[in-house]
């Protein structure tokens, strides 16, 4: 009858479409990508939001997972308000070394010997 199957059709019309379609959302999600980021200044954390975490605040920084599953979590106080923040390497890069300094303008010490959770007190 000279009409194309759904095979012909699928591959004409409606796969560049799809394609077209995802191709967008992941540019879309790189580009988003580029713009997060964290800056470990003298003060505190500075997010690329505006937001603001000043070191004095953290309270514990549970730094467990971080070699297995690739995320930290610090525990601070905003107001009179506890809050945590999680901290995935899916979300930004070179975590380790921001870890490191967090831990570094912080003097967080491990709570218990042989712990790897660090609390802000000084040691």
């Amino acid at each position: 009858t000279g009409e194309p199957k759904f095979d012909l059709m699928f591959n004409r019309v409606y796969g560049p479409v799809i394609c077209g379609a995802a191709g967008l959302y992941f540019l879309i999600g790189a580009l988003s990508l580029r713009s997060k980021k964290i800056v470990a200044d003298d003060n505190g954390l500075t997010f690329s939001n505006g937001n603001a975490i000043s070191y004095a605040s953290m309270k514990k920084i549970n730094r467990t997972p971080m070699a297995k599953k690739g995320y930290f979590s610090i525990e601070y106080e905003q107001g009179q308000a506890t809050k945590t923040l999680k901290l995935t390497d899916r979300q930004y890069d070179n975590l380790g070394l921001l870890l490191d300094e967090i831990v570094r303008c912080t003097g967080a010490a491990p709570a218990e010997t042989g712990s790897t959770e660090s609390t802000n007190e000084p040691a």
